[in-house]
């Protein structure tokens, strides 16, 4: 058990917000430029948005309070659809907050355990 939180990182999410008076001078000069790095801005803000919505942030702490045996189990504390979960627990697994411990279940399956893949996360927004 000591060597699974040793596995567990920090997780720290970097947005980069130029302050709007500095986008305006960099504008006149680059417009290709600053148009790129605000089109980046937007789409890592939305990105943001999406990866941590409160249905997330939820299914996180119910794993962290739970530690439920398999999605099935995560699900039915939620008391979500099983399916949108799954789909959630997947979009998190990509990006390496949560992985999935597998267990022999019913003859050849397998059941998948839900587990943090990390014991803090920090979002830091520069400005």
């Amino acid at each position: 058990m000591a060597d699974r939180e040793e596995k567990k990182r920090e997780r720290v999410w970097k947005i980069r917000l130029l302050p709007r008076r500095l986008a305006g001078i960099l504008g006149r000069f680059r417009p290709k430029k600053q148009e790129q790095a605000e089109k980046q801005r937007l789409e890592e803000i939305k990105l943001a948005r999406t990866l941590l919505s409160d249905s997330k942030i939820n299914l996180l702490r119910a794993i962290t309070e739970h530690k439920p045996a398999s999605i099935y189990e995560l699900a039915k504390t939620l008391k979500r659809d099983i399916k949108s979960v799954r789909n959630d627990l997947k979009s998190l697994s990509k990006i390496g907050f949560v992985k999935f411990e597998y267990s022999q279940f019913k003859g050849t399956l397998k059941k998948a355990k839900p587990v943090l893949n990390m014991n803090k996360l920090v979002i830091s927004i520069e400005v």
